[in-house]
């Protein structure tokens, strides 16, 4: 009797949002084997599920009694896929998050890992990832005094093995890439592991060629434009000490590195560091709690630092270091700043010969580049051909039949799209409503821009780089590689132009409508703004030749203009602090967005006032937190769900955090716990 209380318990998450960890008694042949961060099969229903071991019991535990468990099946690995402090990680996480472990496990284990490569081979640059053949930058590069600064402080919390935060702000080309190289040697000095996270790894090749360049082989790159054989290896790689140094993605953050000695989260400020669905995480915020936990070195490298990460530096939670000027005395680019009322107003009224907002200055700056056999890159953040399409007899606007929102018409595939649920309909000749035939294209987009520079340049080779022409992976790198190798003369494109980019011969970028964002609905559209001009803007003049930029836009006195033509961060971050504090938006306080959807949309509404009644019940003086709504939502239908949402605030984490977790305990499913945006 005693031999079978005594049976040991597996206790198992499995990768889903169950409650928590669930009981499999432990075959007598698995004892030894299975240990905390193992891999087990056991039974789920009729099903056999994937599960990970976070804790042992026995069936004399009395919260088992009663219970006829199921047994463990197999243990598919030799060794656990996590550690002890990874589980620490992965619970602080479910709390902070206020979600089930399971969801946590979920994101944190691809599903591609479950079956262990035959043969982990050292794979060449190049194969099924985004490596480019352009030529490598082999060898250190000397280092500015900004930089040997910023180097040492680095070094010598890494030296120490002591957790410390900083905030690498330098301009846009200013060399942050060497410090983070040099950082990870000196951890690899140590035996350590070094984890470099970017927004987006395919817009970002050269940063992770660089790191190729410089430690070769032991660089493992994690993504989701990666195949499952290839992320598979890698992430094996890194699990058995093969690779020490991890490029990646947003996910990357919960790569099985242990002795974790460095984490650079390069362009903090980007908000596709935040995940949108399912766990709603941020991967900048997870970094510094992974680092500390590891008493890990950590940078949050950026030109355009997010308004909080500064705060946080002003109040000394970061340590704030500064590269100020270019490698090499290079110059910043000089900055015009074009007013389209005046330049180009005929383009507002949208006739026939000058239908484009692309004004003089920008016109006369391309032609000087094509003559001096240089490049250009031209810059528009809508995709399309149009905006939006019109009836000119009764201004009936074609919307999508599944969300809120006007239809995006696309030139040559003679179709219009909706962005947010893919829906294509073939382009409209006759109006739905009145059955009129003057069908007016409003608006523009990449593909409407693109046009109109080959239309103007016709000898010049253009291409555009935007989700559409950019599909996948390869098609992205092959447009880049392209361009870097000067047989593209002018890229058009989007938000994808912003990035990480490094082109020597680029010597103009133009900004075609450079307020385009600036009154979204959403508190962060100013910060935005400018983070996405400031760093487009640092495209230009990377090179020996002087750059030029020319930001055409109908608000040229607007605060946000002004600073991002200035490359002013100090006057912007003044600016927007004080609007920030004014009306208690972060970093003066914590937000939640609560939302609910519903295919109804009394429905929605309904469940958006019964929390409402909830929260009011909680008495929010009282409690520490204010709340905004319930408001539909900016975009009030998404894939045929309305949404309703409401937005609280509190200036105390804890008051928040109490608050979320009753939110949740009421069934109250999505939420976005310091949400990037609020529209």
């Amino acid at each position: 009797m005693d031999t079978v209380a005594t049976a040991k318990v597996a206790q198992v998450v499995l990768p889903r949002p169950l409650p928590g960890a669930l009981s499999y008694l432990l075959p007598i042949e698995f004892e030894d084997s299975v240990v905390l961060g193992s891999v087990v099969q056991v039974p789920l229903g009729s099903k056999t599920s994937d599960g990970f071991v976070v804790g042992f019991t026995t069936l004399a535990d009395p919260k088992l009694k009663g219970f006829a468990l199921k047994k463990v099946l197999s243990s598919p690995f030799a060794k656990p896929v996590f550690s002890p402090k990874d589980l620490e990680f992965f619970l602080w996480i479910a709390d902070y998050y206020q979600l089930p472990i399971g969801e946590v496990f979920n994101s944190a284990f691809p599903r591609a890992i479950f079956k262990i490569p035959k043969i982990s081979r050292k794979r060449a640059s190049g194969t099924d990832d985004l490596a480019g053949d352009h030529a490598r930058n082999i060898g250190p590069l000397r280092l500015t005094a900004d930089q040997e600064t910023a180097l040492a402080a680095v070094r010598s919390s890494i030296k120490a093995r002591k957790f410390k935060s900083f905030l690498l702000f330098g301009v846009t080309g200013s060399g942050k890439t060497e410090v983070y190289i040099r950082a990870a040697q000196a951890v690899l000095e140590q035996d350590r592991t070094a984890l470099i996270l970017v927004p987006e790894i395919a817009l970002t090749p050269q940063l992770r060629q660089r790191f190729e360049d410089r430690f070769q082989d032991q660089v493992a790159v994690l993504h989701s434009g990666l195949t499952e054989k290839v992320r598979r290896e890698f992430w094996w790689d890194i699990l058995n000490g093969a690779r020490k140094v991890v490029v990646g993605a947003r996910s990357a953050v919960f790569a099985p590195l242990k002795d974790i000695g460095l984490i650079v989260v390069d362009e903090e400020h980007e908000p596709s560091y935040k995940q949108e669905d399912r766990l709603r995480y941020s991967a900048r915020d997870l970094a510094v709690v992974r680092a500390r936990q590891h008493n890990a070195a950590t940078i949050l490298g950026s030109a355009t630092p997010a308004i909080e990460t500064f705060f946080a530096a002003e109040k000394g939670k970061h340590e704030l270091l500064q590269l100020r000027a270019r490698p090499a005395e290079r110059p910043m680019p000089a900055i015009q700043v074009v007013d389209l009322k005046t330049e180009y107003r005929e383009a507002l009224h949208g006739s026939k010969e000058s239908r484009l907002l692309l004004g003089r200055s920008l016109r006369e700056g391309l032609a000087e580049v094509l003559l001096r056999k240089e490049q250009a890159m031209v810059f528009v953040n809508r995709k399309g051909f149009s905006s939006f399409v019109m009836c000119g007899d009764c201004g009936e606007v074609p919307k999508c039949l599944n969300c809120s929102v006007s239809l995006t018409y696309y030139q040559r595939a003679r179709e219009m799209r909706c962005h947010y649920c893919d829906l294509r309909m073939p382009a409209v000749e006759q109006c739905a409503k009145c059955k009129g035939y003057e069908i007016k294209l409003m608006g523009m987009g990449t593909e409407l821009i693109e046009d109109e520079v080959k239309r103007l340049f016709p000898s010049a080779r253009v291409e555009r780089l935007d989700a559409d022409t950019a599909d996948t992976v390869k098609k992205l790198e092959t447009t880049l590689e392209s361009f870097r190798r000067g047989e593209i003369q002018i890229l058009v494109g989007t938000q994808m132009l912003a990035k990480g980019h490094d082109f020597p011969n680029v010597t103009l970028v133009g900004v075609v409508l450079a307020d385009l964002n600036l009154h979204l609905p959403d508190f962060r559209a100013g910060e935005r703004t400018f983070q996405l001009l400031a760093q487009v803007s640092g495209r230009a003049g990377r090179g020996d030749k002087p750059g030029r930029v020319i930001l055409q836009t109908l608000l040229p006195d607007h605060y946000v203009i002004q600073a991002a033509a200035n490359q002013d961060y100090a006057g912007f971050y003044e600016a927007e602090i004080e609007y920030r504090q004014q009306f208690g938006y972060p970093p003066f306080s914590r937000m939640a967005q609560l939302e609910f959807r519903d295919l109804k949309e009394e429905r929605a509404h309904d469940q958006a006032n019964r929390v409402r009644q909830l929260l009011d019940h909680l008495d929010p003086d009282a409690r520490g937190f204010s709340y905004l709504g319930p408001a539909a939502a900016s975009i009030a239908r998404i894939a045929n769900q309305f949404r309703w949402q409401i937005l609280v605030k509190s200036e105390k984490s804890s008051a928040l955090n109490a608050l979320i977790k009753t939110l949740r305990k009421e069934g109250v499913r999505f939420i976005d716990v310091d949400p990037v945006t609020t529209l």
